[in-house]
């Protein structure tokens, strides 16, 4: 879903550019141009959801990542734990802080973008497609280069990534701050930065839990973290002025803090394997709940067939608890 939002991105910059390239003006755009926009990304989507259904995925181990069926119930009970995880709160700190310029280096603005590119259309449509195709090289070339390299350690990766982002923020202020440098080479350096740091959170996130259930929740709590910190700037920057004067500096600020931030959860959190322990015996009674209820449901099957199968999901999803989740390498 990610990918063909990325490539969706791109197609649209592509479009701005070609519609540009002989004017440089916009012209309006036909009404359908906008329902092409809208419905390539729900046709991705509901493709991705019949390409595999959850419970024939599996990990190398072997082991089947859909556990037990979630009920509001157990996600109320579940949502308690949420609150005193320090290290989640160390994630949401990276994600309020990313928040607060926006998730992307293009709030730095270089000083050698000038009125001759703001003030067309063609220029600026062709940035930002810079911008969108280096993203994608740099979520590629991270993963390949670091995040995927099982020549290393899982922690050593996390350390060599957070060394390689700060020395990449260097080369990010030179393009901000360096005429010489031109507007083309620094989005570039932007969509690069910014493909590698979305990555890295993301990949963080799955080293603090291969729990499925586990990280929608965390996913849900970062997200909430991260609209309550955009609704924060907004209120701030609609009523002090002092902060849009220095939004620029503040937001380089945030982008050295966020890797602060990666730096402390790779310290901490970032271990060679993933192992997680379900000592809430809530979800274990909520997942035996389910199986028994939806095998019941099942017409034409004797008493003698329904606890075998019982016995058939209990194992997989005890396997799938105790085998799976470990990711050493």
């Amino acid at each position: 879903m990610l990918s063909i939002t990325g490539l969706c991105l791109v197609a649209a910059e592509a479009v701005n550019v070609a519609l540009t390239w002989s004017k440089d003006r916009m012209p309006l755009l036909p009404v359908y141009t906008y329902w092409v926009c809208l419905l390539i990304p729900l046709i991705g989507w509901a493709f991705s959801i019949l390409v595999l259904h959850p419970w024939k995925v599996v990990r190398d181990g072997h082991s089947i990542l859909e556990g037990a069926k979630p009920t509001v119930r157990g996600e109320i009970i579940q949502a308690k734990a949420l609150f005193s995880n320090p290290g989640l709160w160390t994630l949401g700190a990276c994600a309020a802080l990313m928040s607060y310029y926006n998730g992307t280096t293009l709030s730095f603005s270089p000083v050698s973008l000038n009125s001759t590119f703001t003030d067309s259309v063609r220029m600026m449509s062709l940035l930002r497609l810079i911008y969108q195709v280096t993203y994608i090289l740099g979520a590629w070339i991270i993963s390949l280069a670091f995040l995927d390299n099982t020549n290393h350690t899982r922690s050593k990766r996390a350390r060599m990534t957070s060394a390689m982002l700060i020395v990449f923020l260097m080369a990010v202020l030179v393009g901000t701050y360096i005429k010489t440098v031109t507007a083309y080479a620094s989005y570039s350096l932007y969509g690069l930065f910014d493909g590698f740091t979305h990555t890295f959170f993301v990949w963080l996130l799955a080293c603090f839990s291969n729990n499925p259930l586990k990280q929608a929740r965390y996913v849900g709590f970062l997200y909430a973290i991260y609209y309550l910190t955009s609704a924060i700037k907004f209120a701030l920057t609609e009523n002090v002025e002092a902060i849009v004067s220095y939004d620029k500096f503040i937001c380089i600020g945030m982008v050295v803090l966020a890797l602060i931030m990666y730096g402390t959860f790779n310290f901490k959190y970032v271990t060679d394997t993933c192992v997680d322990d379900e000592d809430d015996v809530e979800e274990e009674v909520e997942f035996k709940t389910n199986v028994v209820e939806s095998i019941q449901l099942e017409p034409g099957v004797s008493e003698s067939g329904k606890v075998e199968r019982y016995n058939e999901k209990e194992v997989l999803a005890s396997a799938a608890k105790k085998v799976a989740f470990a990711d050493s390498r």
